[in-house]
């Protein structure tokens, strides 16, 4: 089964805090993932692994979580 990613997105706020060399392996490693889950289902688990990698370490968000929780707050907070 393949996972939508079309909601994530890569944290550039927190790669900005990063070295040079630390941010270009990230950048590397989420075009990589992205490049293996358009590959088809033999390189899927290759994106899925580098997808849970990057959402783990933090350098993934996702935009609808992020969206429900703000609507949340607005609404519990007036």
């Amino acid at each position: 089964m393949k996972k939508d990613l079309s909601n994530y997105y890569i944290d550039l706020q927190k790669l900005s805090t990063l070295k040079d060399k630390e941010s270009d392996n990230i950048l590397r490693m989420y075009q990589d993932m992205l490049h293996y889950m358009v590959d088809g289902a033999s390189r899927e688990m290759m994106a899925m692994s580098l997808f849970n990698t990057l959402e783990m370490g933090g350098y993934l968000k996702n935009r609808q979580s992020e969206e429900r929780e703000n609507k949340l707050g607005e609404l519990i907070n007036g």
